[in-house]
């Protein structure tokens, strides 16, 4: 053995030690039974030393043995020598695997990774590596860990030159130096597809910034400035954030544009212009120092620069104006120019004349004329007009005697004359002078007013007199006298000389020279064209014939013989009662007096009566209104055809409606007992005390929403004529049975809610008695929930630069904000449901020193300050210690520290979690539930009977859409189930439909498919929500209750349910593969069945039953169908049910019922009353339903066990 293996010891013969592993049958033997004693042969050199790995797999009573374990392997000092020819070099944890509740997770140590085929096989529990990664689901059979290789240290670099290999497990990562770039860009960078040269010069953006020039080199570049301009800071090179600016060559010392010129800088340069007045001297070159700027002789180039009448006069730079003699400037304020002309001199301006009195001067250019005034002339005609030869009168009357015309008189004027008529006469036209165009003319006596023959006569005038007479129907009134003012004429009356003149039932009225003839009032001409007289007289009008002009509107005219009579017509009264019905007292509507009513119905509520255009809503509004119409017809005052059904609503029906009066009393007595008894003829059930006067208001009287832990007075004004005593109901109890919450003042006028919160909300009535009926005042008072304001418990962060999501939910009906506390103003616009705010940590506040930092999540726009659900605080602590396990959501910890964070994605709610020694947050627990299911239970809490419908479609659109999420998540689950349970209690008050039916069972068809039986397996162990299937059973139960009378059939993928009419006996086959027989005997009597048949719900409810839990109860299952039996009335039949056993494995299979009240009220399974035989193909269950057996009066669930 010594040759063939081997020695490893300094023995010639024999030896203690052989380099090898001896096959069957070789081993150490004594040295006393040794026979070959030969000197061992001359062995051959050792080989090379050979490298071996070997995986040792060890076991521990407990995960937290791990780090004991690698500290004892790091106390080592290596190499350990193991003999004289082993050494162990290296030792290390490559794999740890553990079991994770349900499954083994089996993680790599440092430098260590699973290859991708062992990744893809067992699935990995973090991110994959360069095709490798570091955790597996599973326990692989003779694998662990693979050592990753540095390729980065290898000889030869691996990506190639001007490159940067980054070593990854399992593989390496390439990137290029700065200013260099991979060759291809859509292949990843290695030794063929090398970095190369990236020329910054030719990109889209400068490297070197504006007004500069780029010369590329070898892994970078070089920058300068263009002409024109320099770097803006000179100490720095020419970049990006240092670049080129321009430079102002107009601040240097030296003008560069020469003497009398302007420098306007430009960007890379500068322009050159001349002064007003100057000009370049070589026009076709640019101004500069070569070629100035020289003075411009204006008036040389432009003579009449200074305007006409002047003289221009060149200056260095410019010119003066000033005026020739003779004229002088427009406005001497200014200076001469084109528009401020040179003007003439008026010398006739100056005061006195030039010309003397009496004269004209006419001014001329450089000179003047005189002349005389009109009437005047020059004393010496010979002499030119001035103050020694003035102007003298001309006597017109002298020179010219007729000059005014005939019959006049001429009288002289200086300067002129005037003309007057002789007496008798006067001028042709007083407004013009006398001449002989205008001579004077005879005076007309009769023309001038009032007449000189007095009123009512008749002037004629004569060449020197007149001539006067009276008018027709006037004499003189002295006959003996000649007409005058003073001797009138006068008027002739013909009423009194002749009474008859107009006729019959006329007036005869005088006028001066004659008479008028009118008809009396309630008279009118026979012939309206011609006038009254007594061939045309007045005649009776009928003035009933325009009831309106007389009577006024809404009137009766009654004609009487010169008159008439008014009066109201039915319905219509005078504005004035104690005047006499008149246009100016017309007759007015009575007032309509609209009064609120309800009718109860004993029946339960219908959903469809919500509907106005449900055929059963318009056949109930038909039938009330007339049975109410002809009831009412009898009451005094009432309006016929006013009633009006505008709602109903449950409790158990309620129908309001609306009818007018004109009497403000009514008596509905006598009409309500006829009324009732046409309703129950109709086929409607009706109280004797169905009827009351009801009227919606604002008991409330306060604006805006109503807030948990606010105090309210209602307020009840009863209407007047109302008896009695003020009576408070809140749904239909009496508040005052419960002191701690409500209290009565103001005697019983006002209700006090004392710190409401939403168990306050429902139907508040106050009630007194009006009209022998009740008189109910009522409102819906809804308490918004609490916010319930989540974000979540402090945490604390690395000191680093990084971003950390801080989320704040709450109810969908407020809205909220971000603060921080230190800071003023909002970190986030308000929004609702949930918001997230990204804080950012920032390095250099926290270097020092551990911060904190103090943020709020606070309701907006409510005014809630002062309440303390209005807001949660959340501490973000940063700190420079190195922590075991952190990411964004839970923060940093230590080794079994727990925290809490947001829930991922589309869920809101908190999950916890436990810092483990891998630096791994692992999950504990949650409270996960999907964002569209936690916003539907938000809208629950208020769930109205008009809503419910709508409500459970949306419940049901909502399961369907999201199954897949919702079959994982067990808050999820429970959160439905509460939804279900709510929509059941709800539908208690009214008729379930057979749509709602469907989408209640959709939902409940997603919720115990067989993909949830792991989420219900947890929630059936969980104290907290063992009773999630009892409940949802139990709302379904509750939902059928609701079901209407009409036989019903619905099925889903693992529900069916049916529901028919029978009478004395049952027999039925139901299920999806028609595996379950029902059978009622001897029923005596006419039913109703209800029958929900369930392939799958033993995936949700436990095999618990009174005196064994599920755990104990390991080898009982569910082994059929789950039925569930409704029977509409009383009965004590014989219940048989066939199942077919999903479960041949079954030896002794019981029948029974779901209880209720089993283990506390979380439910079981009981038997009690329940026989199970078994025929060929399946087993029969036999109930008793007798008291104190398997009796089921309204609801049981079978299955077979």
């Amino acid at each position: 053995m010594c040759t063939e293996y081997g020695h490893c010891d300094d023995s010639n013969t024999t030896c203690a030690c052989i380099t090898g592993f001896p096959g069957d049958g070789q081993f150490c033997q004594p040295v006393t039974e040794l026979t070959n004693t030969t000197a061992c042969p001359t062995l051959p050199p050792l080989p090379e030393p050979s490298e071996y790995m070997i995986d040792v797999d060890v076991a521990l009573p407990d995960y937290y043995m791990v780090p004991f374990l690698k500290e004892l392997l790091m106390s080592f000092t290596l190499p350990v020598v193991l003999n004289s020819g082993a050494n162990m070099t290296e030792i290390s944890i490559t794999t740890v695997c553990t079991l994770n509740e349900t499954e083994y997770v089996c993680r790599c140590e440092d430098q260590y990774a699973w290859s991708y085929d062992t990744c893809r096989m067992y699935g990995m529990c973090d991110t994959s590596i360069g095709g490798t990664c570091g955790c597996i689901r599973g326990l692989p059979v003779d694998e662990m860990c693979q050592r990753d290789v540095d390729e980065c240290v290898l000889g030869t670099s691996a990506c190639g030159p001007n490159s940067i290999c980054s070593n990854t497990i399992g593989g390496y990562n390439c990137s290029c130096w700065t200013g260099f770039t991979v060759t291809n860009s859509s292949l990843p960078v290695n030794i063929s597809n090398p970095c190369s040269d990236v020329d910054e010069c030719v990109l889209g953006t400068s490297a070197c910034g504006p007004n500069s020039i780029c010369s590329n080199t070898i892994g970078g570049y070089n920058c300068s400035c263009r002409t024109g301009f320099i770097v803006t800071n000179s100490s720095l090179p020419v970049n990006i954030s240092n670049p080129c600016s321009d430079v102002d060559e107009c601040v240097l010392g030296t003008s560069a544009c020469g003497p009398n010129s302007i420098c306007s800088n430009t960007i890379g340069g500068y322009n050159c212009s001349c002064w007003t007045g100057f000009t370049v001297t070589n026009s076709s070159l640019p101004v500069n120092i070569s070629n100035p700027c020289s003075d411009v002789d204006e008036c040389a180039t432009a003579p009449s620069i200074c305007g006409p009448n002047s003289i221009c006069s060149n200056t260095i730079g410019g010119y003066n104006c000033s005026c020739r003699t003779g004229f002088t400037v427009t406005n001497p304020a200014l200076n001469l120019s084109t528009t401020n002309l040179c003007t003439d001199v008026d010398e006739c301006k100056p005061a006195p004349s030039i010309c003397g009195p009496n004269s004209i001067c006419s001014n001329t250019i450089g000179g003047y004329n005189c002349s005389c005034r009109t009437g005047f002339t020059a004393t010496n005609p010979d002499l030119n007009l001035s103050t020694t030869n003035p102007c003298t009168d001309v006597d017109e009357c002298a020179t010219a005697p007729s000059i005014c015309g005939p019959n006049s008189i001429c009288s002289n004027t200086i300067g002129g004359y005037n003309c007057s008529c002789r007496t008798g006469f006067t001028a042709t036209n007083p407004a013009l002078n006398l001449s002989t165009t205008n001579p004077c003319t005879d005076v007309d006596e009769c023309k001038p007013a009032p007449s000189i023959c007095g009123p009512n006569s008749i002037c004629s005038n004569t060449i020197g007199g007149y001539n006067c007479s009276c008018r027709t129907g006037f004499t003189a009134t002295n006959p003996a006298l000649n007409l005058s003012t003073t001797n009138p004429c006068t008027d002739v009356d013909k009423c009194l000389t002749t009474p008859s003149i107009c006729g019959p039932n006329s007036t005869c009225l005088n006028t001066k020279g004659g008479y008028n003839c009118s008809c009396l009032k309630g008279f009118t001409a026979l012939n309206s064209s011609l006038p009254v007289n007594i061939s045309n007289p007045c005649i009776d009008v009928d003035e009933c014939l325009f009831t309106q002009l007389y009577c006024g509107q809404n009137t009766n005219c009654t004609n009487t013989i010169g008159g008439y009579n008014c009066s109201c017509w039915l319905g219509f009264t005078t504005i004035n009662s104690s005047l006499s019905v008149s246009t100016k007292n017309p007759c007015i509507l009575i007032p309509e007096i609209p009064v609120n009513m309800s009718l109860t119905l004993n029946e339960k509520f219908d959903i469809t009566l919500t509907n106005p255009n449900s055929g059963k809503y318009i056949q109930y509004k038909n039938s009330i209104e007339n049975s109410i119409n002809d009831a009412y017809l009898k009451v005094p005052g009432y309006i016929p055809g006013s009633v009006k059904v505008y709602r109903f609503r449950p409790g158990s029906v309620i129908a309001d409606f609306t009818i007018a009066t004109v009497d403000d009393v009514p008596n509905f007595g006598s009409a309500n007992t006829e009324l009732s008894s046409a309703l129950i003829v109709n086929g409607f059930s009706v109280n004797a005390n169905a009827f009351a006067e009801s009227n919606e208001c604002n008991l409330y009287q306060s604006s805006g929403k109503i807030y948990p832990l606010q105090e309210l007075l209602l307020n009840c004004d009863p209407p007047a004529g109302s008896k009695g005593d003020i009576k408070w109901t809140v749904n239909g109890g009496d508040p005052l049975s419960s002191p701690d919450k409500y209290e009565v003042l103001n005697k019983n006028r006002t209700l006090h809610l004392k710190s409401v919160n939403s168990d306050y909300s429902g139907l508040y009535e106050c009630t007194t008695t009006k009209n022998s009926l009740p008189n109910i005042q009522w409102q819906r008072i809804l308490v918004q929930p609490y916010p319930n304001i989540q974000v979540g418990s402090d945490k604390e962060f690395k000191c680093e630069q990084q971003t950390v999501p801080l989320q704040c939910c709450a109810h969908i009906s407020y809205t909220i904000e971000w603060i921080q506390n230190s800071i003023p103003g909002t970190l986030t616009p308000p929004g609702s449901g949930c918001i997230t705010y990204y804080y950012t940590i920032q390095k250099q506040f926290c270097e020092n020193a551990d911060l904190n930092v103090i943020f709020t999540c606070r309701l907006s726009g409510v005014g809630l300050g002062n309440f303390q659900y209005s807001s949660k605080n959340i501490t973000i602590r940063t700190t420079k210690k190195e922590p075991i396990c952190s990411n964004s959501n839970f923060g940093i910890g230590a080794v079994n520290q727990n925290a809490s964070g947001n829930c991922a994605g589309d869920m809101v709610g908190i999950q916890y979690a436990t810092c483990n020694s891998n630096g791994d947050w692992i999950p504990t627990k949650n409270n996960c539930t999907l964002r569209v299911i936690q916003d539907l239970s938000d809208q629950a809490e208020h769930l109205d009977v008009s809503e419910v419908s709508q409500f459970t479609a949306n419940l049901s659109n909502a399961v369907e859409q999201n199954s897949k999420n919702i079959t994982n998540t067990s808050a999820t689950i429970v959160k439905i189930v509460d939804l279900l349970n709510t929509i059941a209690t709800v539908s208690q008050s009214f008729t379930v439909t057979k749509d709602m039916m469907q989408d209640f069972l959709i939902t409940v068809d997603v919720i115990v498919s067989n993909d949830t039986y792991g989420q219900w397996q947890k929630l059936n162990k969980d104290n907290d929500s063992k009773n999630a299937s009892s409940a949802l059973l139990q709302s379904i139960e509750k939902i059928g209750e609701s079901l209407s009378d009409e036989p019903l059939s619905l099925t889903t993928s693992n529900i069916q349910l049916n529901r028919t009419n029978f009478t004395n006996s049952f027999h039925g086959t139901f299920g999806q593969s028609s595996d379950t027989e029902i059978d009622i005997l001897n029923s005596n009597t006419s039913s109703s069945i209800t029958i929900i048949v369930f392939s799958a719900l033993q995936n949700i409810l436990p095999v618990r039953n009174a005196t064994h839990n599920e755990s104990i109860l390991t080898d009982t299952k569910i082994g059929s169908n789950v039925v569930m039996i409704k029977l509409d009335q009383k009965t004590d039949p014989l219940l048989s049910l066939s199942f077919d056993t999903k479960n041949n494995s079954l030896s002794t299979p019981q029948c029974v019922f779901w209880n209720f009240s089993l283990l506390d009220g979380v439910g079981g399974w009981d038997s009690n009353g329940c026989e199970a035989n078994q025929s060929e193909k399946n087993w029969l269950c036999c109930l008793s339903l007798q008291p104190h057996n398997c009796f089921f009066n309204s609801d049981v669930t079978f299955p077979l066990l």
